[in-house]
């Protein structure tokens, strides 16, 4: 007859038990403190338990299996969760691009904006008055119709920015840059482009000199 097999120590041998229980007790802390790690060793440590308890040098197959699942429970949590920060930091940039919009849609008085892009989002047919816009990337955004005075939109980004059919009184762009700005069927009044830079794909208001 065959040699028995099963969970325990031949007679008289002590019971190889360290294995299992370190897996448990791996288990368990990764959720507490280890982290990653202890779900590895959770994993490494269950599956030498369950071995041993398979060759009859240990009695505790139990606990090796159960510290084993959890490591392997824990590394499945790791990876979803490393997958929802990639996705996080992956959308993080426009929720911060929606966040800079925030007051530009509210629109209004006396308003300022500074170094905070609002890139491609669209502004049409806001007013604004005494706002103060500096070193803010626009690229893109949408501003037709909007209507403009006493304010500033001075070092800024306004690289192929829609302000078609817009009305700016007293509005300096000063040291901006209007490559590809679209200010056509505008009505300037006392615009000032001091600095800033320009060219043949900007589309100023007709009878407009820069």
């Amino acid at each position: 007859m065959g040699a028995p097999t099963g969970s325990y120590a031949p007679a008289g041998a002590v019971p190889q038990n360290g294995m299992g229980t370190a897996a448990l007790v791996m288990g368990i802390l990764q959720f507490l403190c280890l982290g990653p790690l202890g779900s590895i060793l959770a994993v490494i440590f269950g599956k030498i338990g369950m071995n041993k308890a398979d060759r009859g040098e240990a009695t505790n197959r139990g606990m090796a299996k159960a510290g084993f699942i959890l490591g392997i429970i824990g590394l499945v949590l790791t990876v979803l969760a490393a997958i929802a920060v990639g996705v996080l930091i992956a959308k993080a940039p426009k929720s911060v691009e929606a966040l800079c919009g925030l007051p530009l849609k509210a629109s209004g008085t006396s308003g300022n904006l500074e170094g905070c892009p609002v890139s491609g989002q669209d502004f049409a047919g806001n007013s604004y008055t005494d706002w103060t816009i500096s070193r803010t990337d626009m690229t893109g955004a949408n501003f037709s119709r909007t209507n403009w005075s006493s304010s500033s939109i001075v070092y800024s980004n306004l690289t192929g920015a829609n302000f078609q059919d817009c009305t700016m009184n007293g509005v300096k762009l000063n040291g901006s840059n209007l490559s590809g700005a679209n200010f056509g069927g505008c009505s300037f009044k006392n615009v000032s482009l001091g600095g800033a830079s320009y060219d043949k794909t900007t589309v100023f208001p007709e009878g407009f000199t820069p």
